[in-house]
């Protein structure tokens, strides 16, 4: 199940994010957005873990959760995102 995560800390990185996220489920990719230009965050990403159980998991303890001074969104990313 693939998950949106919004507004990231723009300092966060891939690996403190999957930390995050690890602790529910087994992890298979990480996206960061960045701009194009810059390449700096764009404050959203999408995490995808194996099973939806797991998912659920982590969308019930981590959506609303302060990381680094910023209260972090998480919800199921709608198939038309990765289009």
């Amino acid at each position: 199940m693939i998950l949106h995560v919004g507004s990231l800390p723009f300092e966060l990185d891939v690996n403190t994010l999957r930390a995050f996220f690890e602790i529910y489920g087994e992890v298979t990719n990480i996206t960061i957005v960045t701009d194009k230009i810059s390449g700096l965050s764009k404050g959203f990403g999408f995490v995808e873990i194996t099973s939806q159980p797991d998912a659920e998991k982590a969308i019930a303890n981590l959506h609303g959760k302060e990381i680094l001074d910023r209260v972090i969104s998480v919800q199921p990313a709608s198939h038309q995102i990765w289009k």
